[in-house]
């Protein structure tokens, strides 16, 4: 529960946390119970395994006290993955309450009550996954951690290198889809690492390359226009080409050229 509302979760530290008690618990058993008593020692692990299984309700139950508080709250406000978490949670409550009453009923409760469940979850799934295309969509367009800080050094190494060697601005149908198929991360990613650690749009990105090419051709050449120049450097119109260029220079490109030279 914790990796999929943590990004930073660390399964290895997770797994020896709280797998290797139960191993050793284990152990322990085989050796206070020989092995003509193992209907003793089953009957020990069954009723412990209820314990642990209830302990580990508890802890997720804890972990989404804040979803739970807006469940039961009128005003309260539940994401789509907090529906989610919520369902499957009491679903696996239900499925520990229906095998911990098997001693006093047919032992069938359990399997119909995991079948239940089971089915449950699944309508709800179809349900969501009819009416987007992506279940947690939401979640993951507005998700508000950032990548952590050594991978997006890097990550933002290899992106300007490709934007100063293969100078893909230039294009002016660019879409952050073909920046991302280039550098062979998903377009989530790097709308992540744009928005969250850049805090800047993909537009506004490329906007910054583009003028600075334009720069580059207004400081140096004289032969061609100030509009063919925006045209060169990706903008579609001159009207976007001198909107970009004085929001980031403070002056049009006219007057910028006029005062290079």
């Amino acid at each position: 529960m914790k990796a999929v509302i943590n990004i930073d979760f660390n399964w290895h530290a997770a797994l020896i946390k709280h797998l290797f008690p139960f191993v050793l618990l284990l152990v322990i058993a085989g050796l206070i119970f020989p092995s003509e008593e193992c209907w003793i020692c089953s009957e020990w692990l069954r009723h412990m395994m209820y314990v642990i299984w209830f302990y580990y309700i508890l802890l997720t139950i804890i972990t989404l006290k804040k979803p739970f508080r807006n469940l039961l709250t009128y005003h309260g406000k539940l994401s789509d993955l907090d529906i989610w978490l919520i369902t499957i949670t009491i679903g696996i409550a239900v499925v520990w309450l229906a095998y911990l009453i098997t001693n006093y009923s047919s032992y069938i409760i359990g399997a119909w009550s995991f079948t239940f469940v089971f089915y449950a979850v699944l309508f709800i799934w179809l349900y969501k996954f009819k009416r987007t295309s992506l279940f947690f969509e939401k979640q993951e367009k507005y998700v508000d951690k950032k990548i952590r800080a050594v991978e997006a050094k890097e990550f933002g190494q290899r992106l300007q290198s490709f934007f100063y060697v293969q100078k893909p601005f230039k294009d002016p149908n660019l879409k952050l889809s073909d920046v991302a198929l280039s550098l062979e991360v998903t377009p989530h990613y790097l709308s992540q690492f744009l928005n969250d650690n850049k805090n800047i749009t993909f537009s506004s990105y490329i906007n910054e390359y583009r003028v600075e090419e334009a720069k580059l051709l207004l400081g140096s050449n004289n032969l061609i226009t100030i509009e063919a120049i925006g045209q060169e450097c990706g903008f579609k119109s001159n009207s976007s080409f001198y909107s970009a260029f004085k929001k980031l220079e403070g002056v049009t490109p006219a007057k910028f050229k006029k005062q290079y030279l």
